[in-house]
């Protein structure tokens, strides 16, 4: 889990430049991804680590068509293929 915690806020710091302060987990959603809440003083996040990847890709694939079509779901910060991470807006 530590590691987890140190890609979770590498992820955090290179989008906000500012290290969370406070990382919360979340309940889930019924399936395998764990959530979290990151918060620094001016900047807070969501982030999603899940192993299955192709289902990672495809909730960025879907957000980012979502968003180009001006509808009304989450930023997509950033996306760390490499550690199954994903950051969005709370």
């Amino acid at each position: 889990m530590n590691q987890l915690r140190e890609h979770l806020n590498r992820c955090f710091e290179q989008y906000f430049r500012t290290l969370p302060q406070h990382c919360s987990a979340l309940k889930g959603d019924g399936s395998d991804r764990k959530i979290f809440r990151l918060t620094a003083p001016n900047a807070r996040a969501i982030a999603v680590y899940g192993e299955n990847r192709q289902e990672n890709e495809a909730f960025v694939s879907f957000t980012q068509s979502f968003l180009e079509l001006n509808l009304p779901v989450p930023q997509l910060y950033d996306y760390d293929p490499q550690h199954d991470i994903y950051l969005i807006e709370d």
